[in-house]
Order: C-alpha cells, then sequence, then structure tokens
C-alpha cells in the first residue's frame, strides 16, 4: 500500500545487468507534521538510506529518513523543512512506575529557600520526599541503540485501531513526548504505531492514560520553507 507497508530500493547493475535490492524497511505515512531546523545528514554506507538531525525548538532529534532518495537534493544545512514524523514501537505499555523516591540536593534547597523568601516566613516549607511522573513527556536517546531509536513516556492523546500493518493489527496512539515552550506548541505530540505483538498489556491502549515503551523514529519530507 501506498499509504503504509514497506519500501523496497532496488540498485540496476549495469556490467551484469542484475537488479539487486538495496534497502527494505517498513513505512507508515500517517503522522504529525512538525517544523524542524536541519542541522545534519548521515547517509549510510548503501547510499540510499539516512538519518537526519534536526532542531526541534531547543530540542534535538534524529530520525530516519523514508523518503531520502526522492527528497535529498532539498537538503541543506540550517534549513527550515516540515516533516511528518511517526513512532514504531519495538514495545509499548500503560506507565507502571508513577512515583519515585526523591532526596533534594541540600544546595538547591538552600538556593531555592533563597529564591522564594521562605526564610523569611518562619518555618520553611518541607522538602518534597517523592518525585511525580504522572503526565510527565519525554522522548530519550537509548544508550547502545542506533540514533534513531528512543524511549518514550507521555499522555495518550487519541486511539485509533488499525488492522493488517504486513500482517498484525494494532493502533495508532497520539502521545505527549516533549513539552517545549520554544515551540509552535507546548505540547509536542507524536503518532505511534503499536502493533498487537508490540504492545504489552491484555487491554487496548486508552486515552487519558500514561503510556512508556520504546521506537525508532521515522519521518519524511513534506515540504521545505527555505526560499
Amino acid at each position: 500500500m501506498q499509504r503504509r507497508g514497506v519500501i523496497l530500493t532496488c540498485r540496476i547493475n549495469a556490467d551484469n545487468k542484475t537488479t539487486e535490492m538495496a534497502s527494505l524497511y517498513p513505512f507508515w505515512s500517517e503522522g504529525i507534521q512538525h517544523t524542524l531546523t536541519l542541522n545534519h545528514v548521515n547517509v549510510w554506507e548503501s547510499g540510499v538510506e539516512a538519518q537526519i538531525t534536526a532542531g526541534l525548538g531547543k530540542a534535538e532529534i534524529t530520525f530516519f529518513d523514508a523518503h531520502f532518495l526522492t527528497n535529498r537534493l532539498w537538503y541543506r544545512q540550517g534549513g527550515h523543512y516540515d516533516f511528518i514524523l511517526t513512532g514504531l514501537a519495538y514495545s509499548a505499555r500503560s506507565a507502571r512506575l508513577m512515583k519515585l523516591p526523591y532526596s533534594p540536593n541540600p544546595d538547591v534547597l538552600a538556593w531555592s529557600t533563597l529564591l522564594t523568601g521562605d526564610h523569611d516566613d518562619g518555618e520553611p516549607a518541607e522538602p518534597p520526599t517523592v518525585f511525580c511522573l504522572e503526565d510527565m513527556a519525554s522522548l530519550l536517546p537509548i544508550a547502545d541503540w542506533d540514533n534513531d531509536d528512543y524511549s518514550f513516556r507521555g499522555l495518550v492523546k487519541s486511539v485509533k485501531p488499525f488492522a493488517d500493518f504486513l500482517g498484525q493489527d494494532g493502533w495508532l496512539v497520539r502521545v505527549t513526548v516533549l513539552r517545549l515552550s520554544d515551540y509552535e506548541t507546548e505540547d509536542v505530540n507524536l503518532d505511534i504505531v503499536i502493533t498487537r505483538r508490540a504492545w504489552q498489556g491484555d487491554e487496548a491502549p486508552v486515552v487519558g492514560a500514561d503510556m512508556e515503551g520504546t521506537l525508532w523514529l521515522q519521518g519524511y519530507l513534506w515540504m521545505s520553507q527555505n526560499k
């Protein structure tokens, strides 16, 4: 299918008149449009695949460019581009850990007290002992994995069931994975493809719940904003 499935790239060998497979990977076209500043294009050894590192507000992300061969001539370092981004989940589940024990650094606590003026109002405020993860949004690179692999956590905004993505059913789940005060919208959402095989739970994902997991981030050029 043009909208989702696999992308296969073939190379024609003129010497022996054979056709060779150069790359093969899953692709999902539905996603969310994000305006990015292109920092670097890492072309793989095959020459037909690449990862893009780009600025998203003050954050920086790296994703696999699903349409690199088609759009590679558009790219300029520092240019502004609209990409459609999608996460393909390796695994996902309802978030389990909601609270962590917390012991504030004494120097940080003293600085906070100085800034808030609590020392002038009698007894200082009791420092927190628990760090709450509820409604937290995060998209973090995974050590020792590839640059476009991430762990994620965030609030589920929408759930859309799908059927037969490469033989598997599942859900397209919109999750808030970042919050950036300098971006177009503070909540940075990402559509994540979660197959039933990748979903670690008996019940389907639900709107309003916290979700966590790991994913492969891919995208493709929607339009260039360069003049």
